[in-house]
């Protein structure tokens, strides 16, 4: 019984183990000339013929597992008025034997080692494959043909989104030797595949931390602030803290060469654009280029959050980003030159 149990303990964490082993990882085994990687690569290949020599094995110990003890109980209790009470008592322990030992310790201890319990099981699984050849073909052929009876019509794609991103995180993890370029490759490809799934509340920048341009403010204090921002445009706020509009610096330098201090900023501001938290970065970014904005507020039941960006969108894929005016202050006299060619 207790070689049933052993047996059957092999064929559960061979299941889950070559399930849960990193496959890229494996290969490069394979390529660099490991013959028990190149096992295990040939039954990750033919997962389906494995799985089903894997079941045909655990089965057949498990049913001789209780046939042997209810052999054993009849002949123990044999002429015993108590042999209906020992045979339940046998069923139920040799569950609780199979469930334990023929299961879940096997398979618990397979997962946290998958990859050194798949390479040293690889050749004698592959020798069984072979042997059962025969017979997990028959139930190959009937479980293809009952499951194409319930064959959908869209199928799922052969490697998922998180897959992709699991051999990239793991091609970068291989390599040998640092490549700045191999890197920031390999991280625009995993925030490609993570950009769907990015909403305006992951990118957007807190309140809080958003420059303003109070518009109760005297305009040479307008100025002198807009003189020394880092932004190219900022959100205008009125007495009570809300937003009525977003100002272009340049614009604003370029009136007020004209205008001096008679300028209006209300004149000069563009309409605010407001966003849910919830929205899809890639939905705000298709809406932002069609409407020509650069920036959005985010708000949520009427409460500002924060305000988001083109350039924060884009820098969920491509890193950081300089802004036109990150490296210095603006410099007052070049705006003008530069409005006055507009």
């Amino acid at each position: 019984m207790v070689l049933f149990l052993v047996i059957s303990s092999y064929f559960a964490s061979s299941e889950i183990a070559l399930a849960s082993v990193n496959r890229v990882r494996m290969k490069a085994y394979a390529e660099d000339g490991n013959k028990r990687a190149k096992y295990v690569m040939y039954i990750l290949n033919n997962f389906e013929k494995a799985l089903t020599t894997l079941l045909i094995g655990n089965n057949i110990m498990h049913i001789g597992c209780s046939a042997l003890a209810v052999l054993l109980t009849r002949k123990l209790f044999a002429g015993s008025p108590y042999l209906a009470l020992a045979l339940t008592a046998a069923t139920v322990i040799i569950t609780l034997l199979v469930f334990l030992f023929g299961e879940m310790l096997p398979k618990s201890y397979a997962k946290a080692c998958n990859e050194r319990y798949s390479l040293s099981i690889g050749h004698s699984l592959y020798v069984l494959m072979k042997v059962l050849t025969p017979l997990s073909a028959v139930f190959t052929w009937i479980g293809g043909g009952i499951g194409k009876l319930f064959k959908r019509n869209n199928e799922a794609p052969s490697v998922t989104k998180n897959e992709l991103v699991d051999i990239i995180e793991t091609f970068k993890d291989e390599r040998e030797e640092d490549d700045e370029q191999e890197d920031a490759t390999a991280e625009l490809m995993v925030n490609v595949l993570q950009y769907k799934t990015r909403t305006v509340r992951e990118c957007y920048t807190p309140w809080e931390n958003i420059e303003k341009l109070d518009e109760t403010m005297p305009v040479e204090e307008q100025f002198a602030q807009l003189r020394e921002t880092s932004h190219s445009r900022l959100p205008v706020i009125n007495s009570k803290g809300n937003v009525i509009g977003i100002v272009l610096i340049r614009a604003f330098f370029r009136e007020y060469m004209k205008q001096g201090n008679k300028l209006d900023l209300v004149d000069l501001l563009d309409t605010p654009y407001f966003v849910r938290p919830d929205m899809p970065v890639d939905e705000l970014l298709l809406d932002l280029s069609k409407s020509r904005r650069h920036l959005a507020i985010v708000s949520e039941r009427s409460d500002i959050l924060g305000v988001i960006t083109v350039e924060d969108i884009l820098e969920e894929l491509v890193g950081e980003i300089f802004d036109e005016y990150d490296s210095e202050s603006v410099d007052f006299n070049d705006s003008v030159k530069e409005g006055a060619k507009a």
